[in-house]
């Protein structure tokens, strides 16, 4: 198909004023966006009403109205919608949108998927300007952008096929991502269940500081530099049970020493709580990560193996009895943070050693088949959202013909 090729801003006005914010009626509330309210791959929800008077120097839009988030990652993760039914037809949102209105030669619907079609994305992430994670889409590129047009007609042909064929994709992903959540309620509930003793059992129990010959937290300094050599692990680093090193923080070598001579070095054996952030992750040091030091938002446990094993400790710290009593005792709104004091308190109930063996064996036997059940619903995500993404990109720039789909 032969389509002309025009630049963006001929069919399209770029940040358009919104005059009629200005003139709704006193009492009158509007959609107010903020980017979490804007989804992954399309759409958006009101999650909050606001004054229009409050709207200031925050970024307006209309009903049909196409806007994408344009600083980075959420451009890369693809924020983007279609306004429509928005409250009194328009409303405002973050400062980091930006915000299209078709022309008579465009389609709003055809528009939506344009900004999510690969080249403009791979185009618009080369032209990045800023620093850091503040790097954004000029409007520049926007506007230059140049594509072969399709008819209007053929737009919303084209618009409408895909809003039939990602609506199908979607679906699919929807059922693999539920799949995720009832695995990961699975690992829980057999986590719990392993770590409660039967009625008649008679399992010792007591405060977590006596299962423990040393609970420390990390460094209370940040001694991070561009080249540092030493991870430096924190919360972050901390995920499903395993330590990545790979893409943890750096420190020199100077403050490295002064962090081991200080106790923020664990050993293989160890077990890692965290209690800042996102409290109550837990992961085993098991010395194939290499040495590495730890940042204050982590607790290291050293577990007194004549009493609990390692591999026990984590499981147990990670069951709903413990984590019940973690979020019962975190403080903090903005930073979630539970102290090393109350961490010491949290009660544990514990089976002989001979026992623990036998329970974590049964718990890695199950999680494995959980996790390779896991592997398989996340590949196949994937490969669906690799599907959804080529297809947009060939409806769009005519490599197939849908008037015939």
């Amino acid at each position: 198909m032969m389509w002309p090729t025009r630049r963006l801003r001929h069919f399209v006005t770029l940040n358009p004023p919104v005059r009629e914010l200005d003139m709704l009626p006193d009492g009158a509330e509007v959609a107010f966006l903020a980017m979490d309210s804007i989804s992954d791959g399309g759409g958006y929800s009101v999650g909050e009403l606001r004054a229009p008077a409050t709207a200031g120097s925050y970024t307006r839009f209309a009903n049909d109205d196409v806007v994408f988030a344009k600083v980075t990652p959420c451009f890369e993760n693809g924020k983007r919608a279609r306004m429509n039914n928005l409250p009194h037809g328009v409303g405002f949102g973050t400062t980091e949108l930006t915000v299209l209105r078709s022309r008579s030669s465009a389609d709003s619907g055809f528009l939506a998927y344009l900004v999510h079609e690969e080249g403009f994305r791979q185009g618009a992430i080369a032209s990045m300007t800023g620093a850091g994670g503040l790097k954004r889409v000029s409007d520049r590129y926007v506007k230059d952008f140049t594509l072969p047009l399709p008819p209007i007609e053929e737009q919303r042909q084209i618009a409408a096929y895909l809003d039939r064929e990602t609506g199908q994709i979607d679906e699919l992903i929807a059922k693999q991502e539920q799949l995720l959540t009832i695995l990961a309620e699975r690992r829980q509930a057999l986590i719990s269940r392993m770590t409660t003793p039967p009625g008649d059992a008679k399992w010792s129990s007591g405060a977590l500081k006596h299962y423990c010959s040393r609970i420390t937290d990390g460094a209370h300094i940040s001694p991070v530099t561009d080249d540092g050599v030493h991870p430096f692990v924190s919360t972050r680093d901390v995920q499903d049970g395993r330590i990545g090193v790979a893409n943890a923080l750096r420190t020199d070598e100077s403050s490295y020493r002064y962090m081991v001579k200080t106790g923020c070095q664990p050993v293989s054996g160890d077990v890692l709580f965290s209690k800042d952030g996102t409290v109550g992750r837990t992961a085993v040091v098991d010395g194939e990560t290499g040495p590495f030091v730890v940042a204050s938002s982590l607790v290291i446990l050293s577990p007194n193996v004549g009493r609990i094993l390692p591999r026990y400790l984590d499981l147990v710290c990670r069951a709903e009895s413990v984590q019940s009593q973690v979020r019962a005792l975190v403080k903090g709104a903005g930073l979630p943070r539970l102290s090393v004091t109350n961490l010491m308190k949290i009660r544990l109930i514990v089976p002989p050693v001979e026992l623990q063996l036998e329970l974590i064996d049964h718990v890695a036997r199950s999680e494995a088949m959980l996790a390779d059940l896991a592997t398989k619903a996340t590949q196949m995500i994937a490969l669906l959202r690799e599907r959804r993404q080529a297809l947009i990109s060939a409806a769009v720039t005519g490599k197939i013909d849908v008037r015939s789909a």
